[in-house]
């Protein structure tokens, strides 16, 4: 059973003008909906880890990871999706021959740790991941990054 609240049967008139906003709520209910988050995705799990040196690899099936450190302090990641290194931005340093760099490099079971005098860098293995820590940190302190 249909109550109506006006005292007259409504008219083609206001049968139009209540079409037309029930239209325009549809309408701006569409455009108000939230938008579907971007999926994320890794590059996969670390297959492969090599280096001397300031500059190590790392393969995650067919892409690659490259870290060079300039310095103990500076550290530029290089990601390649295909496993062909390219610069396409030229060269974003201006300076990056600051000498020789001692950095160590130890495999922690669940992450490779490269270190050097003042940082710590992380490559998490399952999914590969990376996160930099003071040099001090203690294995297994710090958090894992958000993957």
């Amino acid at each position: 059973m249909a109550i109506s609240l006006h005292a007259h049967p409504p008219t083609p008139r206001h049968r139009r003008s209540r079409l037309l906003a029930a239209a325009v709520l549809a309408v701006a209910g569409v455009i108000a909906l939230p938008a579907t988050p971007a999926s994320a995705e890794t590059i996969g799990n670390v297959t492969g880890f090599t280096g001397s040196g300031s500059s190590y690899t790392v393969t995650a099936g067919a892409a690659k990871v490259r870290v060079d450190f300039a310095r103990s302090d500076i550290f530029r990641l290089w990601l390649a999706p295909s496993g062909t290194f390219a610069d396409p931005a030229g060269k974003l340093a201006i300076t990056t021959n600051f000498g020789a760099v001692t950095t160590t490099a130890t495999d922690q079971v669940t992450y490779h740790r490269i270190s050097t005098g003042a940082v710590s860098l992380r490559v998490y293995k399952s999914p590969c991941a990376s996160a930099c820590t003071p040099p001090t940190t203690a294995p297994g302190s710090g958090r894992r990054p958000p993957v």
